[in-house]
């Protein structure tokens, strides 16, 4: 068992979110954590995730999480 937090560590706090970039068309997209939960993805660690863009369908992309509280008591 890993250590990192994973998609459902986040998906259940409001304000929390990824915003994941495209590094070959610059094309930004908001993504929830409790979508990616519900389509299969909540036990998977946050650092481990991989996009594809939406726009170009390039996989050279890059993510940060952003929000207000993060809520990991210990996860630091």
């Amino acid at each position: 068992m890993s250590d990192l937090p994973t998609v459902r560590d986040f998906a259940g706090t409001s304000g929390v979110h990824l915003v994941v970039w495209c590094k070959a068309c610059r094309h930004q997209e908001t993504v929830a954590f409790a979508k990616l939960a519900e389509a299969g993805k909540g036990d998977a660690p946050v650092a481990q995730l991989r996009f594809r863009c939406t726009v170009c369908r390039s996989r050279l992309t890059d993510y940060v999480v952003e929000g207000t509280h993060l809520g990991l008591k210990g996860k630091r």
